[in-house]
């Protein structure tokens, strides 16, 4: 589109110096009231021209456009005799709308019919009164050879500009579709993951009221035996000596099969705790389920072991890692990303660079840095980004010692509380 405006901008500056050069005089052999008119038809030519820079407009508009174009070129081209230079001009001007015009057929039909006009056309005696002289045939080949080259130079450009807005359009689509599959994928994973933590913290809370009703049974039952034992004991008769020997034999029952019960909820319990991911098996995973759907090369470099960083925090990383991924891929266009997670003595530390196209200007903050930034400073944390010669780096760090203060986001874990009630 660029091009076929540069072009239909250099018709209307040729139109403009034919109107220049026929006001200097170049057709002084002819009537000075025939010069009132052309300059006009001119004008008018470069008028019609400007709304065919709306590439938007109708196609029968503009057909309607280049006709009138084309018959007030006929018109002031008739009377001329010697003037070459305007004739040249005027005919560049109509072959180059002709070559910009609709499809390839319509274009080049009206291309054959110019080129037919001007090689065969024949110009009568008289035109208006005024005594008009046939063209040279040496005059009629440059002028054909100069306003055919104008026809084909306009017809290739516009043609591959036109190739080139569909490759890129095309372009724009494929990426379109291959952003919103990745956004799709890593929304599925996120919807995944949460559904885990969900099932996950669901069965903790089961197996939980399953300890705390064993546990309060067993405490309950030991209470009132020891309580019964306690009366008969005051008693001191022999006949109650085999109901306390019969309680003291039952409270021992119940409280193995208490026992028993807590041990099969613990065991439960840390089958469930062993089905919680590292943090580290975490990032793998989303790092070749994502290199898979969009082809991003992304080198992982952890430096963490396990159990070394709190489970709050491990979320926070994950989220962070995962939106820098994504940032790099649908906003940098990048193709290799290295994330580094590592930590030392006095935090830990994520960073996440890239080879995108970075940003020519201030980093504007949208939903996703936003996010980040939310989740980190409730923790303590900073968020650090820069533009590289080529490409993007963000920067995450967390203090080891939290310096907790506010509520964290809703989809941050925090360990469950503890129970205060028996």
């Amino acid at each position: 589109m660029q091009t076929q405006r540069v072009l239909l901008t250099f018709t209307i500056l040729v139109l403009y110096v034919a109107a220049l050069t026929l006001a200097r005089g170049v057709g002084q052999e002819l009537p000075p009231q025939w010069i009132g008119y052309t300059l006009p038809s001119i004008l008018l030519c470069c008028v019609l021209v400007i709304p065919q820079l709306n590439q938007e407009l109708a196609e029968v508009i503009r057909l309607i456009l280049l006709g009138i174009q084309i018959a007030l070129t006929y018109v002031i081209l008739q009377p001329l005799g010697e003037a070459l230079l305007l004739e040249v001009l005027l005919l560049m001007a109509a072959a180059i709308s002709i070559a910009l015009y609709g499809s390839v057929p319509s274009a080049l039909t009206l291309g054959t019919f110019l080129f037919a006009a001007l090689l065969f056309r024949t110009r009568p005696a008289k035109v208006w009164d005024i005594r008009v002289e046939q063209a040279p045939p040496r005059d009629v080949a440059i002028t054909a050879v100069i306003v055919a080259s104008s026809f084909f130079i306009t017809f290739v450009a516009a043609r591959g500009d036109t190739r080139r807005r569909r490759v890129l359009a095309s372009s724009r689509h494929q990426e379109q579709t291959i952003r919103k599959l990745v956004e799709a994928n890593m929304e599925y994973q996120r919807y995944a993951l949460d559904i885990e933590q969900s099932a996950r913290q669901k069965e903790r809370e089961r197996i939980t009221r399953e300890i705390h009703d064993a546990v309060g049974y067993a405490f309950t039952n030991q209470r009132m035996v020891l309580e019964a034992a306690t009366v008969l004991m005051e008693r001191n008769r022999e006949q109650d000596r085999e109901r306390l020997a019969s309680l003291v034999r039952d409270a021992a029952q119940s409280l193995g099969e208490g026992y028993q019960e807590v041990r099969s909820a613990l065991h439960r319990l840390r089958r469930v705790e062993r089905r919680h991911q590292t943090l580290e098996t975490r990032l793998l995973h989303l790092i070749r389920h994502f290199s898979a759907v969009s082809g991003v090369t992304i080198t992982p470099r952890i430096l963490l072991g396990q159990g070394q960083m709190p489970p709050p925090l491990e979320e926070i990383f994950f989220r962070c890692a995962q939106e820098g991924i994504t940032n790099a891929f649908c906003h940098g266009q990048a193709s290799q990303v290295t994330l580094i997670l590592r930590a030392d003595r006095e935090g830990f530390y994520l960073t996440v660079l890239d080879d995108g196209r970075g940003s020519s200007g201030s980093i504007q903050e949208g939903i996703g840095l936003g996010g980040m930034r939310e989740r980190l400073e409730p923790y303590g944390g900073t968020l650090r980004t820069s533009t590289m010669e080529r490409g993007f780096s963000l920067h995450v760090h967390l203090p080891r010692n939290i310096p907790y203060r506010h509520s964290p986001p809703p989809d941050t874990p925090l360990p469950p509380p503890e129970e205060t009630q028996p």
